[in-house]
């Protein structure tokens, strides 16, 4: 299971103070820098919703061969 930090626990203290540097340079003109070669683009996005819909079809095909033989194995349901 996962692990709870107390606020004054000093690992949470050090992440909190890492995180907030982050978003913090996000919104500086450094974080606004982007390269051309980095980033989310057309390409990535296509990519990604290839995956997601793939995914959802070996998840569906594999959910109903598995309903299918339990119905043929339990034909009394």
């Amino acid at each position: 299971m996962g692990k709870r930090f107390d606020y004054s626990d000093h690992n949470f203290q050090i992440t909190l103070k890492y995180l907030s540097e982050v978003v913090s340079l996000e919104g500086t003109t450094w974080g606004q820098h982007k390269e051309s070669d980095l980033g989310f683009d057309e390409t990535n996005l296509a990519l990604c919703s290839l995956d997601l819909f793939l995914a959802g079809t070996e998840t569906t095909s594999t959910t109903l061969q598995w309903a299918l033989i339990y119905l043929i194995k339990n034909p009394d349901i």
